[in-house]
């Protein structure tokens, strides 16, 4: 879970951080520069905090990403075929947030809908209905058949003559 390097209020944090506990599920929380843990105060055991996670390192064991709807933590869970609820918070990420609901990946709340009965009704709509997953995986096989940097570096000298 996180809500990026910019937008890591603590109030947020901590109805996100108690709807996960209310199913059981075990939640790692990356609150970036922006929060103090301190302003956490007490936590579920099921809740670890830490300033900075490595998310490419965690996609593989991740259920349910809950997140900003960064471009960047979007398409790293993409990748890897990870359901998500986000919260979208500026920029880019209300469309993100949009685009990632219609392709049936996951869903979203926007900040002022968001509280811990909330955040649970929606991870345990994800991970109990089964067209997430499907639609997570869909999106993770397309990417996979996208040409790689490298290859896609190759062409552009013949993409671009054209």
């Amino acid at each position: 879970m996180t809500l990026g390097t910019i937008h890591g209020a603590a109030d947020l944090l901590r109805e996100v951080i108690g709807g996960v506990a209310k199913l059981g599920m075990r939640t790692l929380v990356a609150i970036g520069p922006s929060a103090d843990p301190a302003e956490l105060g007490a936590l579920p055991a099921s809740a670890s905090i830490g300033r900075w996670v490595p998310q490419a390192r965690l996609w593989p064991y991740v259920d349910v990403a809950i997140h900003h709807g960064g471009s960047g933590t979007v398409l790293g869970a993409l990748a890897h075929g990870v359901r998500q609820l986000i919260i979208p918070q500026a920029a880019d990420q209300p469309a993100n947030a949009r685009a990632i609901t219609r392709a049936g990946a996951g869903r979203y709340l926007a900040p002022a809908q968001v509280t811990a009965d909330a955040v649970a009704e929606s991870v345990q709509n994800i991970v109990s209905n089964g067209s997430f997953a499907d639609a997570a995986q869909r999106l993770r096989r397309e990417i996979e058949q996208m040409p790689s940097p490298a290859d896609f570096a190759a062409q552009l000298p013949d993409l671009l003559a054209r």
